[in-house]
C-alpha cells in the first residue's frame, strides 16, 4: 500500500510537470532573471498532427546548439559561456505547444504565427523565443529559407526555425542575440550562409558580454554620440579609411561593428573593433575594400554589459572620393590638379582635403596613384568597366605612367595605380595594325577612317577611284600606337579631291599604309 502511495505521488508529480508547460500565463512563469532566457514554442499548422518524439527531438536539437556557442567561446578564450534554456525538472527542454487556427497552406502566404503564440504561450519581456514550425517535411517556405531571426537584449528576441536543424537554430539564435545582420567575410562563420562551423572572433567577443551569456547582468546607464569624420581613399586595392569618434561616459564602451547593405553572400558585417573604453572619446577607424555603388555603412556601438548604445547609419559616396574637382567622375583632370600640387607643395601640408585623398595632411605621388587606380569611376563615367574613361587618349596614359614611375616609393597604392593604367594602355594599343570600316557608308559629302596601330608609324590614307587613279591623299604624319577610330582620332575625308573640288557619286576605294603595314576598303558616295 506505501509503495502505491509513491508510485501515485511520482505520477502526479510528473503530470504536474507536464501540466505546467500548458498552463495559462499566470501559473506558467519564467524565474525573474536579468538573464533573458531562451523559450521553446513547437508551432503546429491546423492540418498538421503532432510529430511523434517531438518533445526528444526538439530538447536535442537545442542542447547541440547550446554545446556550439560553449565550444565555440571556450576555442576563442571566453570560456564555456552558452545560453540558458527553459528546462524542467529533468533538465529536459520545456516545449510549449502551440496549435495555429489555419492550415500549413495559410502560412506559407502569411508568416503570421506570431499572433497566434502570444495568445496561447506567455512570453516574458526579456525571453528569447524559438519558435519550431511543423512544415510537414517541407523543409522551406517558398521564400527558400530556413528560418529568420531577431530582436535585442532590450525587448528579447526570437528565431523562427523552418528547417529543424541545429545549426539553422544556432544561426538565428545569432540574429536574436543582437547580431541583426550576416557576416559574409569567411564562408565556415555561423552567421555566414556557408558551412556555420564556428563562430568569429567579432560575434564571439559580442555574447562573452551578451546578457544571455552572462547569470548575472549588470546594467548601466549610458549615453552616446558618433561623429563620421571624412572618408578617405587606402592604400590596399578599393580600400577606404572610415574614422568615427564615439562620444560616451568613461568605461561604459566596449565593441564597435561596422556594416554595409547586403546581398546575396556579400555585404554585412566587414568590421569589428574593441573599444578603450577609458576615455570619453574614442576614434574608431575601419580599413575596408568598398564597391562604388556602396551607398551608406553603419555603425553599431555596444556597451560593456552587451547591450547595443547607439546604432547610426551614414551615407557614403565611394566613387567620389578621388574625383577631386567634383565634377562627377574621376579622370585625368583630378590627376592633372594633384600632380600640379606635388610640385608645387613638394610633400608641405596643403589646405586641399579633396586633394589630400588619402588624408595624411600632405599631397603626394601616394595620393596620385590612390587618384589613378580609381580613374573612371563616378556617374559621368563609361558604364561598362573594360571600357576606357571617357577622352583616355595614350598620351595621356603615358605622361601618368612616367609620373608615378618618378615617384614611385613601392607602396600597394602605387602598385595599384601602375596596375591600373597599365591595363588601360593595354586597351589603347592593339594587338595589330588594322584598316576599319568607314562611317557612315554610304555617306555624303564626308566621313571618317578608322584604324589602329600596334606600334608607332608614318600614316597614309590615299584614296582612289574605281579606276585607280588616285584621288586624295591624306599624309597624317607620324602616330603612336593606339586606337584611331573615334572622330577626334579618325582620318577625315570631305569627299573632296586634291584640287578641293567635290567628287561624283560612286565606288572609292582607300588604303592605308602604315609602316610595313597596308591594306585597303571599299566605300560609296551617294548623292
Amino acid at each position: 500500500m506505501k509503495k502505491l502511495t509513491v508510485l501515485t505521488l511520482i505520477l502526479v508529480l510528473t503530470a504536474l510537470v507536464q501540466l505546467t508547460a500548458q498552463l495559462p500565463p499566470e501559473q506558467a512563469e519564467l524565474p525573474q532573471s536579468d538573464s533573458p532566457i531562451v523559450r521553446l514554442v513547437y508551432f503546429r499548422p491546423s492540418d498538421r498532427p503532432v510529430l511523434p518524439g517531438v518533445d526528444a527531438r526538439i530538447d536535442g536539437l537545442i542542447k547541440k546548439a547550446q554545446r556550439f556557442f560553449a565550444d565555440q567561446l571556450e576555442r576563442h578564450g571566453f570560456g564555456r559561456k552558452t545560453f540558458q534554456f527553459e528546462t524542467d525538472a529533468h533538465g529536459n527542454a520545456v516545449v510549449h505547444y502551440v496549435n495555429g487556427k489555419f492550415p500549413y497552406a495559410h502560412y506559407q502566404q502569411t508568416l503570421s504565427w506570431d499572433e497566434e503564440i502570444n495568445e496561447q504561450v506567455y512570453i516574458p519581456r526579456k525571453s528569447i523565443t524559438v519558435i519550431m514550425i511543423d512544415t510537414g517535411g517541407e523543409e522551406k517556405l517558398p521564400a527558400g529559407v530556413c528560418g529568420h531571426g531577431g530582436g535585442s537584449p532590450h525587448s528579447g528576441g526570437y528565431a523562427d526555425i523552418y528547417c529543424w536543424n541545429w545549426s539553422v537554430i544556432a544561426h538565428e539564435l545569432g540574429h536574436a542575440f543582437g547580431m541583426g545582420y550576416h557576416d559574409f567575410r569567411s564562408d565556415r562563420y555561423l552567421m555566414s550562409y556557408g558551412y556555420n562551423e564556428e563562430l568569429s572572433p567579432c560575434f564571439a567577443a559580442w555574447l562573452d558580454v551578451h546578457p544571455a551569456f552572462n547569470p548575472t547582468v549588470v546594467r548601466i546607464g549610458r549615453r552616446a554620440t558618433i561623429q563620421m569624420l571624412p572618408a578617405t581613399l587606402a592604400a590596399p586595392p578599393n580600400a577606404i579609411r572610415l574614422r568615427f569618434t564615439v562620444t560616451a561616459p568613461a568605461g561604459s564602451l566596449y565593441q564597435a561593428r561596422l556594416r554595409i547593405p547586403e546581398k546575396f553572400n556579400s555585404g554585412g558585417l566587414i568590421g569589428c573593433k574593441r573599444i578603450d573604453g577609458n576615455p570619453t572619446s574614442s576614434t574608431v577607424e575601419f580599413v575596408t575594400a568598398l564597391t562604388p555603388d556602396t551607398e551608406w555603412v553603419n555603425l553599431r556601438i555596444t556597451g560593456i554589459d552587451g547591450v547595443s548604445v547607439k546604432y547610426e547609419r551614414f551615407p557614403i559616396d565611394v566613387a567620389s572620393l578621388a574625383d577631386v574637382n567634383e565634377d562627377g567622375v574621376t579622370d585625368m583632370a583630378d590627376l592633372a590638379i594633384v600632380s600640379q600640387l606635388v610640385a608645387q607643395t613638394m610633400g608641405k601640408p596643403v589646405e586641399n582635403p579633396r586633394a589630400d585623398v588619402n588624408g595624411d595632411g600632405v599631397v603626394d605621388g601616394e595620393d596620385f596613384a590612390l587618384v589613378a587606380a580609381r580613374l573612371g569611376e563616378g556617374e559621368a563615367a563609361a558604364p561598362s568597366q573594360a571600357a576606357l574613361p571617357a577622352g583616355l587618349t595614350l598620351e595621356k596614359v603615358e605622361w601618368a605612367l612616367n609620373f608615378l614611375h618618378a615617384e614611385n616609393t613601392g607602396s600597394p597604392a602605387f602598385q595599384r595605380g601602375i596596375a591600373k593604367l597599365e591595363g588601360f594602355l593595354a586597351l589603347l594599343v592593339p594587338d595589330e595594325t588594322v584598316l576599319l570600316a568607314n562611317y557612315p557608308n554610304p555617306f555624303n559629302p564626308e566621313t571618317w577612317i578608322p584604324y589602329q596601330l600596334s606600334e608607332p608609324a608614318e600614316v597614309t590614307v590615299t584614296i582612289y577611284a574605281a579606276n585607280g587613279a588616285v584621288v586624295r591623299r591624306l599624309d597624317l604624319g607620324h602616330r603612336r600606337a593606339g586606337s584611331y577610330d573615334s572622330r577626334h582620332r579618325a582620318a577625315y575625308w570631305d569627299g573632296r579631291n586634291a584640287a578641293g573640288e567635290p567628287v561624283a557619286s560612286g565606288v572609292y576605294f582607300y588604303t592605308l599604309s602604315a609602316g610595313d603595314f597596308s591594306a585597303t576598303r571599299k566605300m560609296v558616295i551617294r548623292k
